[in-house]
């Protein structure tokens, strides 16, 4: 009998390829064959026809390095154990002759196989059991209905082609079915089972695992953990168990059901689709889907979607189609993002966010964040108290009801304040706002800004650029700022602060403190009742005071005497001005501060200080509290002005 024969391979990565042995190697022995170092290749292929080895036993030693035992083309059983390294090739037989009577007997047999720091194993055509070690292991069935676990470590198991059966153990693998049906377990950690073809079965078990089904009517069960089901085409059932998890169905008609946690139903079309929470079912471009403790929807692609919520708080973040989204009862968050959506948030405190696209934004009841974002959208915070904020382009925001918070962000915004006491900031470009009711704070931003604070006692601040304030009633903080500005306070007793530019100003009814600021300004006063101007910065070389048509009793002719329709007055270092009115009569209009009475009544004479409107060329640019124009005074033609 021949001894036992030993191979040994180098420190590089060697090739072996154990196949048609000579028949001095065939016979009983026990042979060794070593890798040593570098990542080995051990290629077996058993021929019942040429080798028995009856009762023998071979022994591979990978040594070093990532190695591998293959049994590609053998047609037995396998079976490979990598931890306790034995393995055998099963359904031998070999047939005996008796030497006294010459009849044949059958013998069945296993041949044994011992393997030493072996990481890596394929199986052959037959039914493998084929099982892993410590190490992160390559385990692939090739053909057949094979059982594999890789165990410990990150491995990567494929089932092959047959009906397999593949557990991934402890440690982050990656496991694959690829055709057949197959019953495939991720097991603990972070896994990636794959169904391939076939009518798979996967399970996640622990931890955040990701599941895809693949072709045919699969079953997939997340476990606990956040985990992501993909079903694929076909029916298919997913459930996510514990955890939150994303589901897709894919096409076909799929059962989908959340199981516990915060779990989200994903739809991936081109096409459109309805998804109704509330009633637990979809339709459209996909299939026939239903839905179970659902709580979220994504949708993903240009299709466009109508999706409903239920009464929980919802997620609906949808694609880039023309969405419909309806959040109905729970405090909702809800992104349009591309296309032109209308979301509607409903009851509660809901979130929405338009994205690109033109959106329509309601918040319904609740005190609701609505962004449009790009696009020019339109926004209703209704009841509750709102955060509402343009973002980019010419959008169009109300309040409603409750103490709203209003951002124009930039482009040519429009912006209702509603009732409540609301916080207005028109941002760039230039916007109109109308604050509404109650005591608002109101910003124009930059731009050439139109605001009308509406009654209550407001705070408005035009920013930069020309802009337009009516205060309306209650008592009003008005503030140019930069740029050619008309305030005009309305009634109340307010304050009006011109800043730097041209301003002109008119107090309106009831005590009013105004500061012209920086630049040539004009305190102006309408028709109609009137109340006193306390102004603190005139400046005789730069300031007028102007008055509309129809404010004196006397109309304005040649022979109109200036004593029958001002007078000034010194008291110490003031002037008080008093005016005939058509309204009130007699009554004192001003106070001057820090301006001489005689300086005052030469600049009069010298014909620099008053101006007259005599209704010829139609009302003042500020009539009405509607200004128009530039916002200044050059729409008064002054050569048909009367200055005494």
């Amino acid at each position: 009998m021949p001894a036992p024969v030993s191979f040994h391979g180098t420190q590089n990565n060697d090739y072996y390829n154990i196949h048609n042995l000579p028949p001095w190697f065939v016979g009983p022995w026990n042979g060794w064959i070593y890798g040593h170092g570098g990542n080995d290749f051990f290629y077996y292929h058993f021929d019942p026809m040429e080798e028995s080895r009856f009762g023998n036993i071979h022994h591979y030693h990978g040594g070093s390095g990532s190695d591998q035992i293959s049994y590609t083309w053998t047609e037995q059983d396998v079976s490979v154990d990598l931890e306790s390294g034995i393995g055998a090739i099963h359904g031998l037989s070999v047939t005996i002759y008796s030497q006294e009577t010459g009849q044949p007997h059958v013998v069945n047999y296993s041949a044994q196989e011992r393997y030493y720091y072996m990481e890596n194993v394929v199986g052959g055509l037959g039914d493998d059991t084929l099982l892993g070690n410590d190490d992160a292991n390559y385990i692939f069935g090739f053909d057949g209905h094979d059982e594999i676990e890789g165990r410990d470590g990150d491995d990567t198991l494929n089932g092959g082609v047959g009906n397999d059966t593949v557990r991934g153990g402890d440690g982050d693998d990656t496991v694959d079915g690829a055709a057949g049906d197959d019953s495939l377990v991720g097991g603990q950690d972070d896994d990636l089972v794959r169904g391939g073809s076939g009518e798979d079965t996967l399970f996640g078990n622990a931890d955040n695992d990701t599941l895809i089904g693949g072709g045919e009517d699969d079953k997939m069960y997340g476990g606990s953990g956040n985990d992501s089901l993909e079903g694929g085409s076909g029916d298919d059932l997913l459930r996510g168990n514990s955890g939150n998890d994303m589901m897709e169905g894919g096409s076909g008609d799929d059962r989908i059901e959340g199981g516990t946690g915060v779990d989200t139903a994903v739809y991936d079309t081109a096409g459109s689709i309805i998804v109704q929470l509330h009633v637990g079912a979809s339709s459209g471009a996909l299939g026939n889907d239903t839905l179970t403790d659902i709580e979220n929807v994504m949708v993903v692609g240009s299709g466009d979607a109508t999706v409903v919520g239920d009464s929980g708080g919802n997620l609906l973040f949808m694609g880039s189609g023309d969405d419909d989204v309806h959040g109905l009862e729970g405090a909702d968050s809800i992104y349009g993002n591309g296309g032109d959506d209308t979301l509607r948030g409903y009851s509660e405190d809901d979130y929405i966010h338009g994205g690109h696209g033109d959106d329509i934004g309601r918040g319904d009841s609740g005190d609701d964040t609505i962004l449009g974002n790009d696009g020019e959208d339109s926004l209703y915070g209704d009841s509750g108290d709102d955060f509402i904020q343009g973002g980019d382009d010419n959008d169009y925001m109300e309040g409603g009801s409750g103490w709203d918070t209003l951002e124009g962000g930039n482009g040519n915004d429009g912006i209702v304040g509603g009732q409540g006491a609301d916080e207005i900031n028109g941002g760039e470009g230039d916007d109109t706002i109308f604050a509404g009711d109650y005591d608002d704070d109101i910003s124009g931003g930059n731009g050439n800004d139109y605001i009308d604070a509406g009654n209550g006692a407001d705070v408005a601040n035009g920013g930069s650029g020309h802009d337009n304030i009516l205060g309306r009633e209650g008592d009003d903080n008005l503030r140019g700022s930069y740029g050619n500005d008309t305030l005009n306070g309305g009634e109340g007793d307010d304050t009006l602060l011109g800043g730097r530019g041209n301003d002109v100003m008119i107090g309106g009814e009831g005590v009013n403190e105004m500061r012209g600021g920086k630049g040539q300004d004009t305190f102006a006063w309408e028709a109609g009742p009137t109340g006193f101007a306390d102004i603190f910065d005139f400046s005789l070389s730069n300031d007028r005071l102007a008055f509309e048509d129809g404010f004196f009793a006397q109309d304005l002719g040649p022979t109109t005497s200036l004593s029958d329709m001002v007078v000034a007055w010194g008291i110490g270092t003031d002037t008080f001005l008093g005016a005939h009115t058509a309204d009130e009569g007699f009554q004192w209009i001003a106070r001057l501060r820090n301006v001489d009475a005689d300086d005052f009544m030469v600049k009069v004479y010298n014909e620099t200080i008053l101006e007259f409107d005599d209704g010829e060329d139609g009302p003042l640019p500020w009539s009405d509290g509607l200004p128009e124009g530039d916002g200044g005074m050059a729409a008064i033609d002054l050569s048909d002005s009367f200055l005494f």
